[in-house]
C-alpha cells in the first residue's frame, strides 16, 4: 500500500507543472474563443485569470525603491533630486513589488503583504527594528493589479543611515529584501537681521 501511495505522490508531483500549464492554456484558449464570439467581457476575465496564474509563479521581488517628496499612487510620485534629506520635512519611501501572489477568494482577489524594517546609523546603532510594521491584506475586484508600499521617514537627526526592508508575501510564503542608504543633512541656518 505504501508503495502505491509513494508512486501516486511522485506521479502527482510530475504532473503538477503540466496541470498548471493546462490551466493557463485553457484560459488563454477560452479567452480567444470568447473574443472571436464577441464576448469581450468574458474574454477579458479568462485572459486575466491566465495572467494571474502566470504572475503567481514569478519570484517575489522589490523592483523599485525611491525617496520622494510626494506619492500620489502606483508609479506616480515626485522623486527627490538628491539623496540628502532635510530633517524638518517628512520624506516618503516608495517601494514597488512584483511577483506577489494574487489569491482568488470567491468573487474577490486578495494580496497579503507585510513589511519588516530596520534603520541603522553609520556607527552601527539600530534606530528602528520593526516586525510587521506594515501589514496589509488588500482586496480587489480585478485579478491583475499593481502593488506598492509607502513608508514615511521623519524626525531623523542629521547623519548617514542604512534602511533595510523585508517584504513578506503571506499567501506565497516568500520574502524579498532590499537595502539602501540615505543621508540626512542639517537644515540651512535661519537668517536673522533687522529690516531697514
Amino acid at each position: 500500500m505504501k508503495r502505491w501511495v509513494s508512486l501516486f505522490t511522485v506521479l502527482l508531483l510530475l504532473a503538477a507543472p503540466a496541470l498548471f500549464a493546462d490551466k493557463v492554456e485553457d484560459n488563454i484558449s477560452k479567452g480567444l474563443t470568447e473574443y472571436k464570439q464577441g464576448k469581450t467581457g468574458d474574454s477579458i476575465l479568462a485572459l486575466s485569470e491566465a495572467i494571474r496564474l502566470m504572475q503567481n509563479k514569478k519570484e517575489l521581488k522589490i523592483t523599485r525603491v525611491e525617496l520622494c517628496s510626494a506619492i500620489r499612487g502606483y508609479g506616480d510620485f515626485t522623486p527627490l533630486t538628491t539623496g540628502n534629506m532635510d530633517p524638518t520635512k517628512p520624506i516618503y519611501l516608495y517601494i514597488e513589488l512584483d511577483g506577489f501572489n494574487v489569491h482568488k477568494e470567491k468573487d474577490k482577489f486578495v494580496v497579503w503583504i507585510s513589511e519588516d524594517l530596520r534603520v541603522v546609523n553609520e556607527k552601527g546603532k539600530v534606530l528602528a527594528n520593526k516586525k510587521d510594521w506594515m501589514n496589509e491584506k488588500k482586496y480587489s475586484n480585478v485579478s491583475v493589479f499593481p502593488f506598492f508600499v509607502q513608508n514615511v521617514i521623519q524626525n531623523v537627526p542629521p547623519g548617514k543611515y542604512t534602511y533595510e526592508i523585508t517584504i513578506k508575501d503571506h499567501l506565497k510564503k516568500a520574502f524579498a529584501e532590499k537595502t539602501f542608504s540615505f543621508t540626512v543633512t542639517a537644515p540651512p541656518p535661519v537668517k536673522t537681521g533687522t529690516q531697514k
